[in-house]
């Protein structure tokens, strides 16, 4: 899958090396982009490596440590949210706690190592995509 066409080779690299999530965070933004159905919104709340000024103006503007990389609102107006981490990466307690409180919500919350992983939390929450990752059989 390519990447976002707009962003040159530095700062993907930058992304990178600054964000141990950063190549499948790159890769999930650009499958959701083609994959998810009309009348379905996302985003992603980008906080990591801010920073200790930067992270306490996001605490005082009530941002939630622990909070999923990804917010897709879905059909009904459905909250869903994925965890985006690296082969190797450890979910924290805030992010353990986060995600229950999403839980207890009505929100569905995954945590995702691969792009493959994020589409098939898609397919379980009921989405109907758009396009898929996988290879079709010959």
């Amino acid at each position: 899958m390519k990447h976002a066409p707009f962003l040159t080779a530095r700062v993907r690299r930058q992304i990178r090396r600054q964000y141990p999530e950063g190549e499948l965070h790159l890769s999930v933004a650009a499958y959701l982009n083609v994959a998810l159905p009309k009348g379905t919104a996302w985003t992603t709340t980008p906080t990591s490596n801010v920073g200790e000024k930067e992270g306490a103006r996001l605490k005082a503007l009530g941002y939630r440590k622990g909070w999923p990389d990804l917010v897709i609102i879905g059909h009904a107006g459905q909250g869903n949210y994925i965890e985006l981490k690296a082969k190797a990466g450890v979910v924290s307690r805030e992010q353990l706690m986060c995600h229950e409180d999403l839980r207890a919500a009505g929100a569905n919350v995954g945590v995702c190592r691969s792009l493959e992983a994020v589409e098939d939390a898609l397919l379980d929450w009921g989405f109907r995509l758009n396009a898929t990752t996988r290879v079709a059989a010959p």
